[in-house]
Order: C-alpha cells, then structure tokens, then sequence
C-alpha cells in the first residue's frame, strides 16, 4: 500500500482518503476460485499524468486511476495454468485514451 502510495504522489494523482477492495467474479483458466479481489470501482488514487517529450514536442499522458488487485496468474496455453503468482498484489494503472493516436497513419479511401 505504501508503495502504491508513493508512486500515485509521484504520478501526480489525487489520492483518495478512502478506498475499498470488492470482489470481480468471471471465470478464467488461472483463476480457480472464480473470483479475484480489486480496487476497481473505488480506487486508491484517479486523475493523474506524466508529461513526456517526443520528436520535441511535450505530451502529457492523462492517467485514469491506481488501484491494487490481486494477479489472477498467468496462463500457459500449451498446460497447466501457473499459479506461482496468486495472490501476490499489483498495482494497476490505467492510461486515457491518446487523442490523434491514429495521426501518423494515413489510410487510403
């Protein structure tokens, strides 16, 4: 927690005095238990973003939120799913979308 913490600060979110971890129930090979345990809908911290220069133009990447969860696993198509990495916790960011992505593309008619 602390660390994610830090990196929210670091990332220029606003962190919320509180947050709440709830259960996200699917179904996947690598989760057996048929649930896993996030901050998803209350997260720790939201509406962050890191300033980045590309071909000298400043761009600042708008960030959604940080939140904490548990990593489900990882699956291996060809076996077994591994398991080695449940329950360990991770934090999770997610980025806004990038207006003009699709720019350096031109499609033709």
């Amino acid at each position: 927690m602390r660390l994610a913490v830090r990196a929210a600060a670091a990332l220029g979110y606003a962190i919320h005095r509180s947050s709440a971890f709830s259960r996200k129930n699917y179904f996947y090979p690598d989760l057996p238990k048929g649930y896993q345990i996030s901050q998803y809908d209350r997260p720790l911290a939201s509406g962050g973003g890191v300033s980045i220069e590309i071909g000298g133009r400043s761009r600042t990447i708008g960030l959604i939120r940080l939140h904490l969860e548990e990593d489900a696993g990882k699956s291996i198509h060809d076996g077994m799913p591994d398991s080695d990495r449940r329950p360990t916790p991770i934090s999770s960011r997610s980025t806004a979308r990038a207006s003009g992505a699709c720019s350096a593309f031109s499609w033709a008619a």
